[in-house]
């Protein structure tokens, strides 16, 4: 995670409208944290700083698409660092999600390629999914016969 200068939210809009931009470092806002993410008070409304910071530089964030940090440093307001992205894309994204962890895998447990694919998109093993389908056939086909004696 890259550091910068605080900012607080007192000189928030104040850098925003200067203009002066650092691209190269996250721009860290001080100011009334929330659940990690900075709140910023516009107008008297409480908003989500890195939101407020994207709408300033970009415009409003387009319907159905979340503001994303690209630097993973929750407190930036760097518009160089955000990025508007739909939700699925931003779980994704995030390097501790289960949906992104099962996205990396390549193989199963056991060690065998996934394979397959089903028709909503999620992948299985199409070995250990081949192995389970004899073992069931076999124990079924014993209990008929025992039930046949």
């Amino acid at each position: 995670m890259r550091t910068g200068r605080p900012i607080t939210n007192k000189t928030f809009n104040d850098i925003l409208k200067s203009g002066k931009v650092t691209y190269s470092i996250c721009w860290v806002f001080t100011g009334n944290p929330s659940n990690t993410y900075g709140v910023a008070y516009v107008k008297g409304k409480k908003d989500f700083a890195h939101r407020h910071s994207y709408r300033y530089f970009y415009g409003e964030i387009p319907k159905g698409l979340e503001v994303d940090h690209i630097c993973f440093n929750k407190r930036c307001v760097n518009p160089k660092h955000l990025q508007a992205i739909t939700p699925r894309e931003n779980t994704l994204r995030s390097p501790n999600t289960v949906a992104s962890i099962n996205l990396r895998k390549k193989n199963c447990r056991y060690g065998h390629l996934l394979d397959g694919k089903e028709k909503d998109g999620h992948r299985f093993c199409k070995t250990c999914r081949n192995e389970k389908a004899r073992l069931v056939y076999r124990y079924e086909r014993q209990q008929a016969q025992r039930a046949l004696k």
